[in-house]
């Protein structure tokens, strides 16, 4: 696939960020949004999400992005989302095993 005609325009980099940081995006705003003010908030919002921006403006606004260039920013986007990802399932288990844990003591405490 062609992946720089995907990306041209931002709107698929929007897709990721609001995809993974809802709370920095709101996707159904910016795919609205005119072209190049759609990038600039995306990059915006990945920017405060700590994702390096390696591209400007002015090369998705092209009908065929350069094909490296955005190979590379997605990598920087995978980068954090997926740490952040991890992250977030950690928190997700560990807040189980307190639940579990609690139950656990509070069936002690009434078997005793």
């Amino acid at each position: 696939r062609d992946l720089s005609k995907s990306f041209s325009g931002g709107t698929a980099l929007a897709a990721l960020v609001a995809r993974y940081r809802p709370d920095l995006l709101d996707f159904e705003t910016v795919k609205n949004m005119e072209t190049t003010e759609r990038i600039k908030k995306t990059f915006e919002a990945a920017t405060e999400a700590g994702i390096e921006t390696l591209l400007d403006v002015g090369d998705l606004t092209v009908p065929r992005p350069d094909e490296k260039a955005l190979y590379t920013q997605v990598l920087q986007y995978f980068l954090v989302f997926s740490s952040s990802a991890q992250v977030d399932d950690a928190k997700e288990k560990i807040s189980e095993l307190f639940g579990r844990l609690r139950k656990f003591e509070d069936m002690r405490a009434e078997y005793e």
